[in-house]
């Protein structure tokens, strides 16, 4: 059985964005995760260094997949919220699907394979999934 802590990465999106390789043990330090989509560490994020700080900005983040385990399956639609926390505002909001040739979990998630790969501009979407990520807490 795989590790329960990372059947919830999905190495297939994060990997579509690209950026520099790091090691695995460097990742934590260099503010890296997997796919090397750079993001700040946390102690960053908090002015002075002090106790952390309720966010100012959250990314509601909600994916489909073909399965469960990454080494299987792949992300095929992504659904992201860029939410302003104080006045409870929706900044950005995008909605799209990634092509992939089959989909074994179809009657879950509902989504036809076929339809993945109609022409749409799932690369401009994923450039805006990137930017609303370089802006949240």
């Amino acid at each position: 059985m795989e590790d329960p802590s990372t059947q919830w990465q999905q190495s297939d999106l994060l990997g579509l964005l690209g950026g520099p390789a790091v090691p695995a043990g460097d990742r934590a330090a260099a503010g890296v995760h997997k796919g090397g989509v750079e993001l700040p560490p946390l102690s960053s994020r908090t002015p002075g260094g002090g106790a952390p700080r309720c966010p100012d900005t959250l990314l509601i983040l909600d994916t489909e997949t073909t399965g469960l385990s990454p080494a299987e399956g792949q992300c095929i639609e992504v659904g992201a919220i860029l939410f302003a926390v104080a006045p409870r505002a929706v900044l950005t909001q995008v909605s799209f699907l990634l092509p992939c040739e089959r989909n074994p979990a179809e009657a879950i998630n509902g989504i036809a394979a076929s339809a993945t790969r109609l022409s749409q501009p799932w690369q401009a979407a994923l450039n805006c999934f990137q930017a609303m990520m370089e802006h949240c807490d």
